[in-house]
């Protein structure tokens, strides 16, 4: 009988560690991004510890295109940095997801010692309804973290 299994100290996770990590880290670079874009294109300097102590990423994304459509910039820019942060928001519930739940375990048959069949992160809070999300695979996470630098440096470059 196949079963996703949970294990502690795995022998088959080194390749996971450094993804794991890189997804946060450089995901942080974005939190990081978003603090920069509110303070640089708020008139309201009163308000910035607001912006960086009361809100949450999510927050400061609606607060930041909420600027970018109050601004009169270049229609190119304007629509690249709403685009780009509306994929931050995206990005944020995937960073989530690997941040906050297990790295799972899939053996065809009985465990042994041998290397799992699969291994990925399973989303337990997707467990509210009834349909079914795959397991997040290392080629998903090398995409992933692929698409946060990018993000990130289109991000940072538009700012300038």
């Amino acid at each position: 009988m196949s079963k996703i299994l949970f294990d502690t100290n795995s022998p088959f996770v080194s390749p996971w560690i450094d993804r794991i990590g890189k997804v946060i880290l450089n995901f942080s670079a974005i939190e990081f991004e978003s603090y920069l874009w509110l303070i640089q294109m708020t008139e309201q300097p009163e308000l910035i510890p607001e912006f960086t102590e009361k809100l949450n990423l999510s927050n400061r994304i609606q607060k930041i295109i909420k600027l970018i459509k109050k601004k009169s910039y270049q229609k190119d820019w304007e629509s690249d940095s709403i685009e780009l942060w509306n994929e931050v928001s995206e990005l944020s519930n995937l960073r989530n997801r690997v941040a906050h739940n297990p790295l799972m375990f899939y053996w065809q048959n009985e465990k042994g010692n041998r290397e799992p069949d699969f291994i990925g992160i399973v989303n337990m809070k997707k467990n509210k309804s009834t349909e079914t999300e795959p397991l997040l695979s290392k080629e998903e996470m090398d995409n992933l973290i692929n698409r946060i630098v990018a993000v990130y440096t289109k991000l940072n470059s538009l700012l300038e």
